[in-house]
């Protein structure tokens, strides 16, 4: 982009996306920075609600420092986005569509944990939506039970040790939701896994 003599006029921390781009950018002197990695955005100290969106014509003349990176994943496993009136969870670079009010209450999610977004660079999970409570959570949840914290992986429930090593794997506090009796009868099944590592490849990025 030609860089705007100047620049743009929004405080230097300032988190922001343009719509259909993915990229969240941070303003450092007039210009833009993408963060390159959801762990890098909310190892800063940012939440996904201080996003703001604005307008492509806001950015259209504006420097982007170390140019034009590649659009990357911004919400992490276990976020719940709405996009266009429809409520979907991230599992990943996946997303999966609640289909009625029953099913997201049930499960324990609540409407004010929701954030609006744009999933465009997502894909709808291959044969799968979350259509009742009476399931286990989806793989990519973040749940409690008894005080344990657990990450759900396709293999089981994964014990979580510390809140750093939740933190280092892009949990969010406010997305902890109670286990349930399905997930109670996984973790019966096995429940002999290494716990989660900071960083743990077991967690869904891709």
């Amino acid at each position: 982009a030609i860089p705007s003599p100047s620049g743009i006029n929004l405080p230097d921390g300032t988190v922001l996306k343009v719509p259909g781009d993915p990229t969240v950018y941070k303003v450092i002197g007039g210009q833009l920075q993408p963060f390159t990695s959801a762990n890098e955005f909310l190892g800063q100290g940012y939440e996904w609600s201080d996003v703001q969106q604005v307008d492509s014509n806001q950015v259209a003349n504006v420097s982007v420092i170390g140019g034009n990176t590649p659009s990357f994943y911004p919400y992490p496993s276990g976020s719940l986005i709405n996009d266009n009136g429809t409520i979907y969870f991230i599992s990943g670079r996946n997303k999966a569509p609640f289909t009625n009010w029953q099913a997201f209450v049930g499960l324990g999610y609540l409407l004010k944990n929701v954030v609006t977004g744009d999933l465009t660079s997502y894909a709808t999970a291959r044969n799968y939506s979350i259509t009742t409570a009476n399931a286990e959570h989806p793989w990519g949840s973040w749940l409690i039970h008894k005080g344990t914290v657990y990450y759900a992986s396709q293999d089981g429930l994964i014990g979580v040790p510390s809140a750093e090593v939740f933190n280092s794997n892009g949990g969010n506090w406010n997305l902890l939701v109670k286990a349930n009796s399905y997930d109670m009868e996984i973790l019966n099944a096995d429940s002999s896994f290494p716990v989660l590592q900071s960083n743990d490849p077991r967690v869904y990025t891709e």
